[in-house]
C-alpha cells in the first residue's frame, strides 16, 4: 500500500492509502483487489467497487480513491484473476474482445466463491 495525494489542489488534497492486496490466506491462491482507505481516522464503511469489462482500470482505481477521500474503504476485486491477474485492457476492439473472453471464463458462482 502507498499513500496517494488526491484532489485538484493542495487545499482540496486528501491523503489516502491505496494499492493492490491479495484476498487469500497466505500461501493460497485467490483474487487480488485494489483497496483505498482514508489515511487517518476511522472509515465510515466499506464499499465494493465493481470492475469494468476492461478490468480494474485506472478509472476504477480512481473511483476507489475518491471513496477513500470521502471517508470510506473502497475495494475493487479483480474477478479476472484466474485468466489474467490484474488485467487492465485497452479501450479498443482488442481490449473489448479480450474482456469478453475473460468474462466468458467466469461462471456465475466464481465471484461469490472468491
Amino acid at each position: 500500500m502507498r499513500h496517494v495525494r488526491t484532489g485538484d489542489s493542495t487545499s482540496n488534497a486528501a491523503i489516502v492509502t491505496a494499492g493492490w492486496t491479495r484476498l487469500a490466506e497466505e500461501g493460497e491462491e485467490g483474487p487480488d483487489a485494489y483497496v483505498a482507505a482514508p489515511a487517518k481516522g476511522v472509515p465510515a464503511a466499506t464499499v465494493v467497487v465493481g470492475m469494468e469489462l476492461f478490468g480494474v482500470t485506472a478509472w476504477v482505481r480512481k473511483v476507489c480513491e475518491r471513496f477513500a477521500e470521502a471517508g470510506y474503504v473502497a475495494v475493487a476485486p479483480d474477478f479476472y484473476w484466474r485468466g489474467a491477474r490484474r488485467a487492465e485492457l485497452g479501450y479498443d476492439d482488442a481490449g473489448r474482445q479480450e474482456g469478453f473472453r475473460l468474462l466468458g471464463g467466469l461462471d456465475r458462482l466464481s465471484p461469490r466463491r472468491d
